[in-house]
Order: C-alpha cells, then structure tokens, then sequence
C-alpha cells in the first residue's frame, strides 16, 4: 500500500477509533467486508497487477533472445550439371536441418528505456486508480449504512404514524356514532390513514432498496447497525482543503502519470526513426541423406543494423497520435483540478 493509499485510508481510521469489537455490525464492519470482498475493487487491483506485468515486458526487449527452428521433408533435384547423375545430386531425398539464433539489442535509439518508463509511469497511474476506487467505495459503504439505519427510524415513523392515525379514525367514528362529528370528519380521517400507510409502503419500498444496495456493495445483510462514529475533523479552511485535493487526490495523481506515461509514449515513437543494432549469433546444420549423409554445418556472429529510410509515413502518424494523447492526458489534469 503506497503513501496516498495509507493517508486515504487513515483519514477514514481516524473516524473509526473508539468502535468496539462486541458491536455485533459497525461501520469499520462494513468498510473492511467491502474492500475484502467487493468485486469491483478486486477486478481494479487486477488491472494494477496487469500494469505491473507490463514493465517486465518493456524491459524483456532489451534482453538476449534465443529461437531454435528446425525442419525434415524431402527434397527432389533435377540437375544437368557434369557429373550431377554420378554424384548422386539429383532424385529424392530426406533432409533435415537446424538452427538456433541468439540476438542482443546494442543500440534502439532509446525507445526501450522509454518504453520502460511509460510502462513504470502506467503501474503509478493504475496504483492511484485502485486507491480512487478504495475510497470511492468506502464513500458508497458510509452512505448505504447511514440509508439504512435512517430508512430504518423513517419506517418506525412511519408505523407509528399508521396507528395514532388508525387510533384517530376509530376515535372519529365513535363520536359519529355520538353525533359529535360529521361523516366528513370520519372520510378525513381515513384519508390520513390511507396516506399514512401509502407514506409506510414507500418508506419500506426505499429501505428495501437500499439494503440491497448495502449487501452489494459490502455481502453482509444489515442486522442492528451501530451509530456511526463521529466524522474526522475539516482542515482549517476552504483554501486548505482545496490544497489538500490538489496534493492527494488519488483520481487526479493517477492522470498526472497518466501524462508522463503519455510523454514517454512520444519518446517511444520516435526511436522508430533512428538505427536500430543488434549482436545476432547462429548456428545452423543441415543434412541430406541419400547414398551417404551430407552434412553442413555454419556459425555466425554478425552485427545487424536497421535504418528506417521510409515508412509510408507510419512513424511520423504514431508520433502525431503519441503528442495527441499528451495532449488529452494535459486537459485531463486540467478537469479534474477544475
């Protein structure tokens, strides 16, 4: 867990002190269920770990690679070459042949140290996103526990409301009985019972609602949630707290790395215009069975260098589309800071 994720989490620990263990469902209960057990934030911390996966693959190509190819078939020759029929060259024959090749990039005109570091500043960006959602989900977990303790005093209301007025109606219609009241009198009074009960049914329809919002976002079903605990204090001042975001705000730290793995992008494109060296190495053997066994063996190592004379304009789209993206990520920050 990095420093943000910990100032993020301890913010909200702060508010949780003082809860004890023998409070049969808590708030620090239903945060801890939520991010132990919530599916989204588990699928948010696999993309963290398919980032981290990402350096290890920019980084493999600057190593040494090593193929082994081989092949067996037949071959058939038809020569009129002197000496061809006598030597045995022409006709059927099994080969077989095989090779195995060893390259060492030298030289990529630094597009692999770039794509390294675009691929560290993309492990950086989805790090801030998971620690986003760990406190995007513990916002929704403190806000569906405190629907539901108050959808539960709002239905108790409610229940209450329905038997004075029910105790009214009855009321009503023993002094109409009496000759105190009218029989208008005795319809208001059902029409309040009858409002009250359809005030009952929605309060129970919105409580219903919201605990399954609460079992979704945590897997636990509410049973006698405690009060929660007293909220964290507020920094001193407004320009504090915007400071605070602007420093910590795990949302806009993620689009700041966003932007330079965009930067390093531009980088990356641009190595394609520049010589690529690489060390190749080979050893290859090839056999020909026919009256008897030829064999050719050869052994190379040889300095390989590539320049990019014309693309078709490829390299220079990429690198366009890589400023772009720049670009975007820039206005991006710019939003979110807004």
């Amino acid at each position: 867990m990095n420093f943000h994720r910990s100032l993020s989490v301890s913010l909200f620990a702060l508010g949780l002190t003082g809860m004890t263990a023998a409070q049969a469902d808590t708030l620090a209960d239903a945060i801890n269920a939520a991010l132990a057990t919530n599916p989204g934030l588990q699928s948010q911390r696999v993309e963290t770990d398919i980032a981290r996966e990402s350096v290890e693959q920019a980084r493999s190509q600057g190593r040494t690679t090593v193929d082994l190819t081989g092949s067996a078939g037949y071959q058939y020759t038809d020569s009129n070459a002197a000496f061809a029929s006598l030597s045995g060259t022409n006709g059927d024959r099994p080969i077989a042949s095989a090779q195995i090749q060893a390259a060492k990039p030298i030289y990529t005109g630094g597009r692999i140290n770039a794509g390294i570091r675009q691929a560290k500043a993309g492990v950086d960006a989805a790090e801030s996103q998971y620690d986003a959602a760990v406190q995007d989900l513990i916002l929704q977990v403190i806000t569906a526990y405190v629907d539901v303790r108050s959808d539960l005093e709002t239905v108790s209301i409610r229940e209450n409301n329905v038997e004075v007025t029910g105790e009214q109606v009855r009321a009503a219609s023993d002094r109409f009985d009496v000759g105190v009241v009218t029989r208008t009198d005795v319809s208001l009074s059902q029409a309040r019972l009858e409002g009250a009960r359809a005030a009952l049914a929605g309060a129970e329809a919105v409580l219903e609602a919201d605990i399954a919002n609460y079992q979704f976002l945590t897997g636990l079903a509410p049973d006698d949630l405690a009060p929660p605990p007293p909220l964290p204090p507020l920094p001193a001042s407004l320009d504090e707290a915007v400071q605070i975001a602007l420093d910590t705000n795990p949302d806009l730290i993620a689009a700041r790395h966003a932007e330079r793995a965009a930067r390093e992008a531009i980088d990356v494109a641009r190595g394609q215009y520049k010589p690529q060296i690489s060390i190749v190495g080979t050893a290859a053997r090839q056999e020909t069975y026919n009256d008897f066994t030829q064999r050719d063996s050869s052994v190379s190592a040889v300095a390989q260098g590539t320049i990019p004379l014309l693309s078709g304009g490829l390299i220079k789209s990429q690198v366009k589309s890589a400023k772009l993206q720049r670009a975007q990520a820039q206005r991006q920050i710019d939003t979110l800071q807004r």
